[in-house]
């Protein structure tokens, strides 16, 4: 069963029934932490979706939303190809009097929209500011009378004048819309937070869906109860059982067929849906032989024992993929041969059902993330990561599809499965690849090897079980490097056999994650095992690597290098030492030149294309920050090039040349100086 979105749109509306519940649209400007609204929201109580923000008024009206949040995003509103809400949606808020929550690109589209002005600011906020909460703020009527009242709904419940918040903006609002008025501020903004009471629009200039904002979730939280009113009573038993009569409904007398991988998405689908229509659900599993140890049995027995009813077939195809990886080593073939045989499985699984395919649904148990990835809206900036399985099988196999999870996000279908009775092995397991064990042995892939790493990766899962670290992780697996000998010592005898590599991590959302800490004596204890349980493996390594990596190393190498290169040719040319036949001033020179023009800017170009990502993703710093560090490293990379034509005077430096280089090094500079945590951080 694909995790992944799919293009094929679902023969099952999820939504169908749920017209009627409270709900709060979320509208993406392109930020890339727009889903954390959404969860905040739900966390509150209440129902939400993130639509793009070039959506339509009639999408909004099919909506029926009791309540707008407006995301974050990586442009400035006064861009020429900056995002904006239409002009209908605003007057259709305006009619039905919809409350508006605006969160920092939301607050200025919000302002920008409704007559305020935003401009690029001076200075630049970006990490923890101090927020000042106002306690007595003027409101205007709607006889136009000024009164005063206490601190904003928004606000409620939380302690002291001064709380932490986390910026990342480099425009701010400088005049405010007619009604509007601030209710708090930071030592860099004054109009941190503002309302217009009368309409309930509202917004602030720093991040509370992120945890670095403590009391963010409490004030969206106000926004969804207090200010738009909703009740909060969105949860998981209701939500169940309207699923299940969604099902049941719009199925009639459908069958549905799944691949159960015994996973969480994959367990808790089968458990719903089989809940809804009974026999009339045909599960089946593919064995490849690259599942954790004894994988099939005991997904079947679990399942089986849990799920009243539900009969788990067992498609043993081991040795069709063992055949087909024999001498495969290059990881993108493994990839592509193991997405085709189980393409192929599947089809033959479904086949020996013998079901009319046009009286037959496909189940996938896609999430919410990934219908968020392939609907929300994406700036230039935005690089996003598609997430399929065996997204190809809907349109060859020409089956419709349901996805019952496609509304929820990973703590939620494990709360869907809690609700559902399945077991804590079942709705807390770790998330385990599609391919299996095919990506975690470096090399060729056969049964000796694969039967190496289950055995391997079981040991080390049982031992954190045991140990009480397994709950603690996001994800911990084994594995294998079979093109790696290492030599030990076992007994009297020597050894030359495999290295087996342990990874845990510690994650929020499986974008970025971090090592674990694991503790010595376990890893010894893990280590021990697998080296005197598991045939073929004399030596264990613990991966303490994170996936967020350091940027500048590329670029600091890169001016490292330069300046020696240059330290070499100076002394060359001041002492005449000539070596490999460069005694030859006009040779040295080309070298020179060759050095400045070609290596230099290749090795940096380089370098800034592998860390952009990093930059975009993870620091969302602003486009005017980045660009400026950049400019500021390229021109010192021109001033390098001058320097080695003026010391070597093969050529006088072009003096149209020298001014434009002067003049981008000063509007770098200014812009740098203006930009200074933020450039400092990039390049430090």
């Amino acid at each position: 069963m694909s995790n992944g979105a799919n293009s094929a749109k679902p023969a099952v509306d999820m939504m169908a029934g749920m017209e009627r519940q409270e709900r709060i649209l979320v509208i993406d400007f392109g930020s890339q932490v727009s889903h954390l609204i959404c969860r905040r929201v739900r966390e509150a109580g209440v129902y939400c979706e993130l639509r793009s923000c070039l959506l339509k008024l009639e999408d909004v009206k099919n909506f029926n939303p009791n309540g707008i949040i407006l995301s974050g995003g990586p442009h400035s509103v006064y861009d020429k190809d900056a995002p904006h809400l239409c002009k209908d949606i605003w007057g259709y808020i305006d009619e039905k009097k919809l409350p508006v929550f605006g969160i920092c690109y939301g607050l200025q589209e919000m302002c920008h929209s409704l007559g305020g002005k935003v401009e690029a600011g001076v200075k630049r906020e970006f990490g923890h500011a101090d927020l000042l909460i106002r306690e007595d703020v003027a409101v205007q009527s709607q006889n136009g009378a000024k009164k005063s009242k206490g601190r904003s709904p928004i606000f409620e419940g939380i302690d002291g004048h001064k709380v932490p918040v986390w910026m990342s903006h480099g425009d701010k609002v400088t005049q405010i819309p007619p009604g509007f008025a601030s209710i708090a501020y930071t030592s860099n903004t004054e109009y941190a937070a503002i309302e217009d009471q009368v309409r309930h629009f509202y917004g602030v200039q720093y991040h509370p869906e992120v945890t670095h904002t403590p009391n963010g979730a409490t004030m969206i939280k106000n926004f969804v109860l207090k200010v738009v009113g909703c009740k909060g009573e969105w949860n998981m038993h209701d939500f169940c059982q309207k699923q299940i009569d969604i099902i049941m409904n719009k199925l009639d007398s459908k069958y549905v067929v799944g691949a159960v991988s015994g996973g969480v998405d994959s367990s808790v689908a089968a458990a719903l849906v089989h809940k809804a229509i009974g026999d009339r659900f045909r599960p089946f599993m593919v064995d490849t032989g690259l599942l954790r140890k004894d994988e099939s049995t005991i997904v079947k027995e679990r399942l089986e024992s849990h799920i009243p009813g539900m009969k788990l077939k067992v498609l043993d195809a081991s040795a069709d993929f063992y055949k087909e990886l024999a001498g495969v080593t290059e990881p993108e073939k493994k990839r592509k041969i193991i997405g085709r045989l189980f393409v192929e499985a599947f089809e033959k699984a479904v086949s020996e059902m013998g079901l009319p395919h046009e009286n037959c649904l496909l189940l996938q148990g896609t999430l919410y993330p990934d219908v968020i990835e392939s609907t929300s809206y994406k700036g230039p900036s935005s690089i996003i990561k598609t997430h399929h399985n065996v997204g190809g099988l809907p349109d060859r196999m020409k089956m419709e599809v349901i996805e019952p999870l496609r509304l929820l996000f990973k703590d939620e279908v494990r709360a869907l499965g809690r609700e559902l009775g399945l077991p804590v092995t079942s709705v807390m397991r770790h998330p385990f690849p599609g391919p299996g064990l095919g990506i975690r042995i470096i090399g060729e892939i056969n049964k000796e090897t694969a039967d190496r790493l289950s055995h391997a990766d079981d040991i080390y899962i049982e031992e954190l079980r045991k140990t009480g670290h397994y709950d603690k992780i996001g994800q911990a697996f084994a594995v294998l490097l079979p093109t790696v000998r290492s030599v030990g010592v076992m007994g009297d005898h020597r050894t030359y056999e495999n290295v087996c590599v342990l990874r845990a991590v510690t994650t929020t959302d499986f974008m970025t994650a971090d090592w674990y800490d694991m503790p010595h004596d376990v890893l010894a204890r893990i280590s021990n095992r697998i080296i005197n349980e598991v045939k073929g493996i004399n030596r264990v390594c613990y991966d303490a690597s994170n996936d967020t990596r350091p940027l500048p190393g590329a670029v600091i190498l890169t001016f490292l290098l330069c300046l020696v290169w240059y330290a070499v040719l100076i002394l060359m040319k001041h002492h005449e030492v000539g070596f490999v036949g460069l005694n030859d001033p006009i040779k040295i020179h080309v070298l020179a030149c060759l050095t400045s023009y070609v290596f230099f800017p290749t090795c940096l170009a380089l370098s800034l294309y592998y860390n952009e990502t990093f930059f975009r993703k993870h620091l969302e710093l602003p486009t005017e920050a980045t660009t400026a560090t950049w400019l500021l490293m390229v021109w010192i990379s021109a001033a390098f090039m001058l320097l080695a034509a003026t010391i070597f005077n093969a050529t006088e430096p072009n003096s149209i040349g020298i001014v434009g280089m002067v003049f981008s090094i000063l509007y770098a500079a200014v812009k740098f100086t203006t930009n200074v945590p933020e450039c400092i951080g990039m390049m430090t």
